[in-house]
């Protein structure tokens, strides 16, 4: 019999990591089967030393993890930009209004840069809008794949869903996986 990196069983370790991951989802009568099924496949792969569903799922995290940086990397750059272009402009308004001596001009100067920065301020909010949508999609779009890699593999409790109480449960059963991978695959 398999046992864990502190000699606990491999049944009872993994009961353990279940419920403290899946804990919400083993009180529920409509997924208490479910969270049997995964708790065995579990078992079953760490006896016949088997970990196909760990490791699928650990590469899936990696993957994730490189889509979110490359991601929150171009919305980095897109940020860093948009200071740039208001710091540019900034420097370009100072210049207009330094020397003026004329108040009636400097008051119509100040209304006109007034306006330039609004509109400048609205377009950033607008391409970090779009941003924010393109990340959105793209995540969504990562969610999908891996669901349909972890259907295609068979893992208990996935299916192709965006719906949340889905999403919900199928983060807590990825969880509960990289939990079993930080425990057996050292």
């Amino acid at each position: 019999m398999a046992v864990s990196s502190d000699k606990v069983p491999v049944s009872t370790r993994v009961r353990e990591i279940a419920h403290k991951e899946l804990e919400r989802h083993v009180q529920d009568p409509f997924k208490i089967d479910l969270v049997k099924k995964l708790v065995q496949v579990v078992e079953d792969a760490l006896n016949e030393d088997d970990l196909w569903i760990i490791q699928v799922v650990k590469e899936l995290e990696k993957c994730q993890v490189l889509i979110l940086d490359g991601l929150y990397g171009e919305r980095t750059v897109l940020m860093r930009k948009q200071r740039e272009r208001m710091s540019a402009q900034m420097k370009n308004h100072q210049q207009r209004v330094l020397g003026m001596k004329d108040e009636v001009e400097l008051r119509r100067i100040r209304r006109q840069i007034k306006s330039e920065h609004e509109q400048m301020v609205d377009e950033m909010k607008e391409e970090r809008r779009q941003f924010d949508l393109k990340l959105v999609k793209d995540m969504e779009e990562t969610v999908k794949q891996q669901q349909e890699t972890l259907v295609d593999n068979e893992v208990p409790g996935f299916k192709i869903s965006m719906m949340p109480t889905d999403i919900s449960l199928q983060k807590d059963i990825l969880r509960f996986l990289l939990a079993i991978h930080a425990e057996f695959c050292k």
